[in-house]
């Protein structure tokens, strides 16, 4: 990774950091894909005060399922992936799980299923159907040889499997058409109550995924910042190939990152996590009919570039996943980078706007030169743009942060009314204002009228770094909610804190969950 000490004047980090950046968003999006740098629509971030950091306090678990437990000690655990997984995400898991187990981590008395994948293109409704039928076709089946009621397994589930198998659980109150096929659910980071990143990037949404695009877009890769030195020549074709290839590849995203963005997210389904879309509704306020253990993230600061470190290592397993299934930790490197990447530029603005100060100098020094005195303040000019290009660019790193947690709705504006203004006036003398707490306390001389008190509070709340833990967190009738401290969204799946919740789980430690005790070999 580029270090702060890294040359201003080199193109290489600009495309290497925009087009880490800007993957991530397409990884979380599907709507900003191959957007240009031309007239972007700016996504402010809100700064009117400091924020109150609103904490959540999950609900009481139910108790309605403590007597439920399976009818042996053998059973089936389902691994279900969330979006833009596969049948490879949590296939380690489910193997350590059914034998050999990792360190700290026994194997259950657990028949082996390979972990399903599902249809992402479609709807929720045809997600949850493909599930089903890999349900049927091969937990059935597979219950049956090892003689196991199909109602003793359980869905463990990340992000959008644990709404499908909210969805299906849904489905199979109607037996008319549907065979039951698991017992209960264990979802991590699943967004029961909708997700606002959906609703905030989708393009039948509020579509603000090319705003934050493109606001990177702007602000790295100004050629101003990789090229001071020769401003007239930025843009003329043929020259400068290496700039040009360098600021292409950052604003035109990368065709890399484009298949995956559409293939995988770019789906119908996604509108219905709309937290105001119907499914999202209904499943946040329906009671399941199986024991439920709901498992929310809240990241640490900074969220967005803690979980950028883990969307880019999850593409690939890697020696130490393969080695610990549960090894997912560190998600720290981009911190790190960030902070150095600011005060790169923040080093480069000071060194321009010393250069131009110097070139200044020169220009009055050699004023009875002119040809030698316009140059000098060319020279000026010069540096003082490179200066509010690296300004720029600075702000930006440390803004983004801000800017994303808006698209999770982690950092929202909220008015509160607070109290009255109390008008009093009769027709001799000017008008009487003063505050109350009620419409009724507001009287006095002449006629008077009351006004609401409107306070702006700029809220922080806890996020996984893309569902809310209110989201995650909330189900009417859950056993229990469980948190995750310091960990986001994809280190739900990987991370040594997974490891023990599944461990509390599976040893039946979470109150009102005997159903999920599964004895170890």
């Amino acid at each position: 990774m580029p270090s702060s000490s890294q040359r201003a004047d080199s193109p290489a980090p600009i495309a290497l950091v925009v087009g880490l950046i800007l993957s991530l968003t397409l990884l979380l999006s599907w709507s900003a894909a191959a957007q240009p740098c031309s007239n972007p629509a700016s996504l402010p971030a809100i700064e009117a005060a400091p924020a109150v950091r609103a904490d959540f306090v999950p609900p009481t678990g139910s108790l309605r399922w403590s007597n439920k437990t399976a009818t042996n000690g053998d059973r089936i655990v389902h691994f279900i992936h969330g979006l833009g997984g596969n049948a490879d995400s949590w296939n380690l898991v489910a193997a350590r799980t059914a034998a050999i187990g990792t360190p700290g981590y026994p194997a259950r008395e657990v028949v082996y299923a390979n972990p399903p994948t599902y249809l992402q293109t479609g709807s929720t409704l045809d997600a949850a159907m493909d599930i089903h039928g890999y349900l049927t076709a091969t937990g059935g089946p597979l219950s049956a040889l090892h003689a196991i009621d199909v109602e003793d397994n359980f869905m463990v589930a990340h992000s959008y499997g644990g709404v499908l198998s909210l969805l299906l659980d849904s489905l199979y109150d109607d037996p008319q058409t549907f065979t039951r096929q698991f017992g209960g659910i264990v979802a991590f980071g699943s967004a029961i109550n909708g997700a606002y990143l959906a609703k905030a990037l989708h393009p039948t949404g509020d579509n603000l995924a090319v705003a934050f695009v493109e606001e990177a877009c702007r602000a790295l890769s100004d050629p101003r910042l990789v090229a001071p030195q020769f401003p007239a020549l930025r843009w003329i074709p043929g020259l400068d190939p290496l700039l040009r290839t360098a600021v292409d590849n950052a604003c035109g995203l990368g065709s890399s990152f484009v298949p995956f963005a559409l293939q995988k997210f770019n789906s119908p389904g996604m509108v219905e996590l709309f937290p105001s879309a119907p499914l999202a509704q209904r499943l946040g306020k329906r009671s399941p009919s199986v024991p439920v253990v709901l498992a929310y993230g809240v990241e640490d600061e900074p969220v967005f570039w803690r979980t950028a470190t883990s969307m880019y290592r999850s593409d690939s397993v890697g020696l130490a996943l393969a080695t610990d299934p549960f090894s997912m930790d560190g998600d720290g490197d981009l911190v790190t980078f960030a902070t150095q990447q600011h005060d790169r530029y923040a080093n480069q603005k000071a060194q321009a706007l010393q250069r131009a100060a110097n070139f200044r100098i020169a220009a009055w020094a050699l004023s009875p030169t002119l040809l030698g005195s316009l140059i000098a303040e060319w020279q000026a000019v010069v540096a003082e743009r490179e200066a509010a290009a690296a300004d720029k660019a600075a702000r930006w790193y440390r803004d983004a942060n801000d800017s994303y947690k808006q698209l999770v709705g982690a950092r929202v504006m909220q008015v509160n009314a607070e109290g009255y203004w109390c008008r009093c006036r009769d027709e001799y003398s000017a008008p009487t204002w003063y505050p109350v707490n009620d419409p009724a306390d507001c009287f006095g001389d002449g006629d008077c009228l009351t006004f609401p008190i409107y306070e702006y509070q700029l809220v922080e709340k806890p996020s996984d770094g893309v569902v809310l833990a209110e989201s995650a967190g909330i189900l009417n009738g859950a056993v229990a909610s469980v948190l995750m401290p310091s960990t986001n969204h994809q280190q739900m799946r990987n991370s040594s804190v997974t490891k023990s919740v599944l461990n509390r789980v599976m040893n039946g430690q979470i109150p009102g969950g005997a159903f999920f005790a599964t004895p170890t070999r």
